[in-house]
């Protein structure tokens, strides 16, 4: 994916303040201020956490509604258990 360019009126800023740098006056933002940072925002961010913890949240919930296997007995009586069905 390729970087998307500046906005051209954030680039004017940065110059204007750095000419005023180079000629001796103070900055009107520092150089932080300008930085192009590709994190993604914060609402995106929360968005997947949500939809994250929904999916989780049916698996856990689809998982407790399985109906109950129950594990096989065989000990004594089993074939009484069955009454001819197994």
């Amino acid at each position: 994916m390729t970087p998307s360019p500046p906005d051209p009126r954030i680039v004017a800023a940065a110059q204007a303040d750095d000419v005023r740098e180079f000629s001796g006056m103070a900055r009107k933002h520092s150089r932080a201020h300008y930085s192009h940072d590709d994190a993604p925002s914060p609402g995106l961010t929360a968005w997947v956490i949500v939809f994250a913890a929904i999916v989780i949240g049916a698996i856990i919930l689809g998982v407790m509604t399985l109906p109950a296997t129950p594990a096989p007995y065989v000990g004594p009586g089993f074939e009484a258990a069955c009454r001819g069905g197994c």
